[in-house]
């Protein structure tokens, strides 16, 4: 479906709890390397939802960004807002 496909993938902060209930598809290993790269054998870009919002604060924007890249996410989108950033860290 997707393998070839010249379209970028933004991923979201829902949690897919028959997949990974740990972790939201965003920064899931199981979600990103294991259903999109390998399943669906995708191999362009994929980017995280904004990591500043509710979803991301209820952990912690630095765990999610380390955990993003490391499950295979390209790029990580940022609305940054210094205040609310800083004042979760």
């Amino acid at each position: 479906m997707l393998a070839g496909s010249k379209a970028q993938l933004m991923i979201g902060h829902v949690t897919l709890t028959s997949v990974d209930p740990d972790r939201a598809a965003s920064y899931s290993k199981r979600v990103v390397d294991g259903i999109i790269r390998k399943r669906w054998n995708y191999q362009g870009v994929v980017m995280t939802d904004d990591l500043v919002m509710g979803a991301i604060y209820q952990r912690s924007v630095c765990m999610a960004v380390v955990d993003a890249l490391n499950a295979g996410v390209d790029l990580l989108l940022v609305a940054f807002d210094g205040g609310a950033v800083l004042s979760h860290l």
